[in-house]
């Protein structure tokens, strides 16, 4: 429904005049768009050391030519200012980084890191937004919402990925980035952020989505920048946390599978952006792994973009369909069985204590749309409840009973989809239909479809073939 109005030349040239300004090279780049606003990730502002050192490098390796400066063809006023006057290279390369941010239309700049500028060797490295002395980027909207770098997850991965209970030690000397929220975003959360040095990295982690969550979802047609050193070890954590939870709202990427969303963000959010996954695997710090096992910590209304819709659109419990209103349904209107954006999805769903039966107590019909979808994706794809597991196809001498199975094939469906076994718990998986056996004996061919069913004969024995 939304539709990006950036023009690619532009933004192009935008980047590259700014690229400079942020540490590694690592420009803001726009990565999810939603609701017409962009989600965007960098890493943080470049200091003098890297600046002028990158830009030494640049300019003796490219020939004496620093492409960053190059003649474009719309030159604006702006432009001539900038290179006229005798201004100071970071008054240059920040002015276009903020002249990109506000070509995004981005107002709002999560900083994500616990330390104001990143000491090397007593060498500051980097800065950040937040503590720029000419105030350049005082007409944006500054968090700092301080978060542990990747190697505190070397102590996560030695608690047996126990995140409950872990609290990162904010006394260390490095850390000097206090929580600063605007009091105007924080209002509607009911959070106690004056109490963020005692959570634990779930809460902290939960805290700080549904913070994302609010600034994306308010009215305003605003984008966000969320950024930490490198941006490539907490930027793509929270990156990848939103994309998931507004997928699961039906908000974006409504035609993505579970696995193709699951392969949009490992591939783009974390690869493609320079995780270094090898590196980080030798040393422990495993914050790759905790994004996707901190999913089971996200599935409540409160990460959910739809809270009002949802529960405008949802039927009630007790007023749902029988077993018998799903049989009477037309083949057109029940939908694909495989598919979340079809009209109807069918679950099947075994009752608990009966995992070791092969029978079906409970059928739960999914209405379509987005947003009750969005309800389904949060209360069961991810419920640490659902069970997903595989039964065997019973054998030829004990066939399934015609009670109990229900026809579930779209008209977009094929034979070729039906699998080979059973499948049930949290995946909306067709279920298949009876099989029909044929027989042919001394009395001729028959016909039947399972236990319990009477057998049809179809050929008389003088009508057999040879």
């Amino acid at each position: 429904m939304f539709q990006s109005t950036v023009q690619v030349s532009r933004l192009q040239d935008l980047i590259n005049r700014s690229k400079m300004a942020r540490c590694r090279g690592r420009f803001v780049c726009p990565v999810i768009l939603f609701k017409g606003k962009h989600i965007c990730r960098s890493a943080t502002l470049a200091g003098w050391g890297e600046l002028y050192g990158r830009s030494g490098y640049n300019y003796f390796f490219s020939g004496g030519t620093d492409d960053a400066w190059a003649d474009v063809e719309d030159v604006t006023e702006e432009d001539c200012a900038l290179r006229s006057g005798d201004m100071h290279l970071f008054d240059k390369v920040r002015g276009y980084d903020i002249r990109l941010l506000r070509y995004l239309s981005v107002k709002y700049i999560c900083d994500l890191m616990v330390e104001n500028k990143k000491v090397k060797f007593g060498m500051n490295v980097t800065s950040s937004e937040k503590v720029d002395k000419a105030q350049r980027y005082a007409d944006f909207t500054l968090l700092s919402i301080p978060y542990p770098g990747c190697e505190f997850f070397k102590e996560y991965k030695d608690r047996d990925y126990m995140a409950e209970g872990l609290i990162f030690n904010w006394k260390q000397d490095y850390v000097d980035a206090p929580l600063s929220i605007p009091d105007f975003l924080t209002h509607s959360l009911h959070i106690d952020w004056s109490q963020y040095q005692s959570w634990d990295l779930v809460q902290q982690t939960q805290n700080y989505l549904k913070l994302l969550l609010s600034i994306v979802n308010s009215d305003d047609d605003n984008g966000l920048l969320v950024h930490c050193i490198s941006g490539w070890d907490r930027t793509p954590l929270f990156i990848s946390l939103l994309r998931l939870s507004l997928w699961a709202d039906g908000l974006i990427h409504r035609s993505l599978k579970p696995a193709e969303i699951l392969y949009l963000t490992v591939a783009y959010d974390w690869f493609l952006f320079g995780h270094m996954l090898v590196d980080r695997l030798s040393k422990g710090e495993e914050i790759f792994f905790f994004c996707f096992n901190f999913l089971k910590h996200i599935t409540s209304e409160d990460f959910s973009a739809l809270k009002t819709q949802r529960r405008k659109s949802l039927p009630a419990r007790d007023a749902g369909f029988s077993v018998e209103d799903i049989c009477m349904l037309r083949r057109r209107d029940r939908g694909s069985t495989t598919s979340l954006g079809s009209d109807f999805s069918l679950v099947m769903e075994s009752s608990p204590g009966a995992m070791g039966s092969f029978t079906y107590e409970t059928v739960e019909l999914v209405p379509g749309g987005a947003q009750a979808q969005a309800a389904w994706r949060k209360s069961h794809s991810s419920s640490p409840q659902s069970v997903f597991w595989n039964r065997p196809q019973p054998s030829e001498d004990r066939l399934p009973s015609h009670q109990g199975l229900i026809e579930a094939k779209s008209s977009s469906s094929s034979s070729s989809n039906h699998s080979d076994n059973f499948r049930m718990g949290s995946s909306p998986l067709e279920v298949p239909k009876p099989r029909l056996w044929q027989l042919a004996d001394g009395n001729g061919l028959w016909q039947y479809s399972g236990a319990g069913c009477p057998a049809h004969r179809l050929l008389s024995p003088f009508q057999l073939p040879g």
